[in-house]
């Protein structure tokens, strides 16, 4: 239990979450470490959904979020900005700003000219993406006007 609750207790509000998914793991009325395994990994699998909602967002809505969406979708880590512009039907000369926004964001990085990486890697999953769009559309439709409607996968 110490390696699972230490990498809990990295994080000062999901605490009450263990006790709680602890509790609703238990089937023999004991708790005990494996309830506290089970219990965090609950807890971790929503701490990540989080980050990844909290990130999704930062990028902004409409062709920011279909960007990350063929970036993610492409078979290279490193993808060519044609590549991008080619599956979102726009030119590449269009997408520099909103490449260079996410930038600043820190959602992507340049590797080189026209080429870009997703920095971060719970963005590197085009289903993790569609399912984040589709739970914030339903959570708050307004941030994710241009949400599950516009993701293909």
């Amino acid at each position: 239990m110490n390696g699972k609750l230490a990498r809990v207790l990295g994080y000062p509000s999901p605490i009450h979450l263990l006790g709680y998914y602890a509790f609703q793991a238990d089937i023999d009325n004991h708790i005990d470490n494996s309830d506290f395994e089970r219990g965090s990994d609950k807890v971790m699998t929503q701490i990540k959904r989080e980050e990844l909602d909290s990130r999704f967002l930062k990028a902004g809505s409409g062709d920011y979020r279909k960007i990350l969406i063929a970036m993610a979708n492409s078979q290279l880590k490193d993808v060519r900005l044609q590549e991008v512009a080619d599956k979102i039907g726009r030119k590449s000369s269009d997408l520099s700003s909103y490449m260079k926004t996410l930038v600043e964001r820190e959602l992507v990085t340049k590797v080189d000219r026209a080429i870009y990486r997703i920095q971060d890697p719970l963005l590197q999953y085009p289903r993790q993406l569609g399912r984040t769009g589709r739970r914030l559309a339903r959570v708050n439709p307004s941030k994710a006007r241009h949400g599950a409607h516009e993701f293909r996968e």
